[in-house]
């Protein structure tokens, strides 16, 4: 029966656009069997979205100049999920579309909110995407996560977080409830066991 190592780490550093996947018994509740893109890391700290932990109840999310909604039709509000404990109040964006949109670039072609556009002025933002790029992708957070200096290094030493490389298809991926699953499956045959663990551990 082969050995399975529950110390296990993985080798990369945090930094921006890696990703981070939770070990399967992480303490903090919020970020049970969550994965969190990395948005930033420096000096200072390090801030990230939770990519996979989607509101009970859907809000509905407002522009703050308005009042008018920022998305239009239903199927988007299943791109939203809680990015994190800090501002939970505040509404994020990535997305695909760099030259389009604008932002804060973060890696490849992925973007972290958009420029002023002067056509998003008067149109929901997803109905603006149907007109101008239909294949866009995004993904839409209410608060970040945040870790101050030396935290999140501190936290990969004890464990708690697998780092593993940018995949877009995790990042951008509505498949909330299998979502851990898939992203442990990304560092390896020698991490898959990890994916087998159940929810609650006195069910082994």
């Amino acid at each position: 029966m082969p050995k399975f190592d529950l110390d296990k780490r993985t080798n990369l550093e945090p930094g921006i656009g890696k990703i981070l996947i939770s070990e399967p018994y992480i303490s903090d509740p919020l970020f049970f069997r969550s994965i969190v893109l990395i948005t930033a890391h420096d000096d200072e700290g390090t801030m990230g979205f939770i990519l996979n932990h989607p509101p009970r109840v859907l809000p509905k999310i407002l522009k703050s100049s308005t009042g008018e909604p920022i998305l239009f039709n239903e199927s988007s509000y299943k791109h939203i999920t809680i990015g994190g404990p800090v501002a939970e109040n505040e509404f994020f964006i990535i997305h695909d579309q760099g030259n389009l949109l604008g932002g804060q670039h973060i890696i490849e072609d992925i973007h972290l909110g958009i420029s002023n556009n002067e056509n998003l002025k008067g149109m929901e933002y997803d109905r603006f995407l149907e007109f101008h790029a239909p294949n866009a992708r995004s993904k839409y957070f209410l608060g970040s996560a945040g870790w101050e200096k030396g935290q999140l290094l501190e936290e990969i030493k004890m464990g708690s977080w697998f780092v593993t490389e940018y995949n877009k298809d995790l990042v951008f991926s509505i498949n909330y409830e299998n979502l851990w699953k898939q992203a442990i499956y990304t560092l390896g045959k020698e991490f898959s066991y990890f994916s087998t663990l159940p929810i609650h551990p006195q069910l082994n």
